[in-house]
């Protein structure tokens, strides 16, 4: 997994080459967007215990653009399986 995170327009973007978590982010209102090669992704949300928790119809096995609205909350997608290479890029008012 690569991905880097600008501030301004706030963009997180990268891709998984196998499984694993991207970075995590603070989303108050965004957009996450997948494009896929072959695998499984979920969006997660970190509760209060500080453990993390699949969102509710939150995996995607094709390519996805998806609305959030996470009230400051930290964010991050899981890649729990992997075939080829999925790329994703969430945008918005992130931190």
């Amino acid at each position: 997994m690569t991905d880097t995170l600008s501030q301004g327009n706030t963009l997180l973007q990268g891709s998984f080459s196998g499984t694993g978590q991207s970075s995590t982010i603070k989303i108050h209102r965004g957009t996450v967007s997948l494009s896929f090669g072959s695998g499984s992704v979920t969006l997660e949300r970190q509760g209060a215990d500080t453990n993390w928790y699949g969102v509710t119809d939150g995996t995607w096995t094709a390519n996805a653009s998806v609305n959030i609205d996470g009230n400051g909350e930290n964010y991050r997608l899981n890649c729990t399986s992997y075939t080829s290479t999925i790329t994703y890029e969430i945008r918005g008012n992130i931190r």
